[in-house]
């Protein structure tokens, strides 16, 4: 019998409806249906899942490997085409993909533990900064991936929803943010392929490299606009949070040589977006976001 944790079902419910439900009973069919096409002995799914069913296996050569399954959609076929794109550099390597059943198989990544394990600040920025110089890779010629412009028209979806205003979140954050994204994505000078959501939980640590990266959104912008998912994850853990995030902000833009006033403008604007998005996809849970946004914003205007 095939274990589906009640979060992570309620979860999928909440985001694709009835796909999401039809794909939770089909579910145990396509574990069925990938372990027969790639040769696989399936294990226990990995705890706390979010938004895919992810499972450790076991290739027939004794390979272990990781079977990752999600509701078909965009996404899914974007985090394999970054993943293609990456091929390996700075990130998990692909064994095998198919995205119109939205499985993957990925080496599976030793000892696996995530950079929040780093409870050094100043060291855990370093190692995810180190990470990033190797995921920055020039946008490709031919591609699919959705800009930020792309992303950013979830402000629209919010007017649209709360009827031209700004529904719980503040009216000025959002103002702003409407404001600093078109300016923004105007002066995006060289065009990247960013990981789109880089942060602690999505760093392991591996044998190949000391730390890879897991699961990118794929997604175009500027170097700027990666950090931004390290900087405010894990924010609010901090006693004083503020600090927290200007200390990360400084060594960040220092040691890679970002523009810090751009770091904090697409801070305030990912996070209203951010915002958004998880009234769109849950209806609740962007209560600490919009409280980051806050910072940002304040630490913007002392720039």
């Amino acid at each position: 019998m095939v274990y589906i944790p009640e979060q992570f079902a309620r979860s999928t419910v909440e985001i694709f409806a009835e796909k999401g439900k039809q794909w939770l009973n089909e579910l145990p069919l396509l574990l069925e249906d990938c372990a027969t096409r790639w040769s696989l002995k399936i294990q226990d799914p990995f705890p706390n899942l979010t938004y895919n069913y992810v499972i450790p296996v076991l290739c027939t050569n004794g390979t272990e490997a990781v079977l990752k399954l999600g509701v078909p959609c965009l996404e899914f076929s974007h985090e394999a085409h970054a993943l293609r794109q990456y091929d390996g550099k700075g990130i998990v390597r692909p064994l095998a993909c198919d995205t119109e059943k939205g499985a993957m198989l990925l080496e599976k990544l030793t000892p696996g533990q995530s950079l929040a394990s780093i409870t050094d600040e100043e060291h855990a920025t370093s190692l995810i900064g180190q990470v990033m110089k190797q995921l920055w890779k020039q946008e490709p010629k031919q591609h699919s991936f959705p800009a930020i412009s792309n992303w950013a028209k979830g402000l629209e979806r919010m007017r649209i929803y709360f009827e031209g205003g700004t529904g719980p979140f503040p009216k000025q954050l959002v103002e702003k943010a409407e404001s600093l994204f078109p300016q923004l994505i105007a002066s995006i000078s060289s065009p990247l392929l960013l990981h789109g959501d880089l942060h602690h939980d999505n760093v392991l640590s591996a044998n190949r490299e000391p730390w890879l990266a897991i699961d990118p959104k794929g997604v175009i912008g500027e170097a700027e606009y990666e950090t931004v998912a390290y900087l405010r994850n894990h924010l609010l853990n901090h006693p004083n949070p503020k600090a927290i995030l200007r200390q990360r902000i400084d060594q960040l833009s220092s040691e890679l040589q970002l523009d810090r006033e751009r770091m904090l403008s697409w801070g305030l604007c990912h996070c209203i977006l951010s915002s958004w998005w998880s009234i769109e996809d849950h209806g609740y849970g962007w209560e600490n976001t919009i409280n980051i946004a806050n910072m940002f914003d304040e630490l913007l205007k002392k720039k």
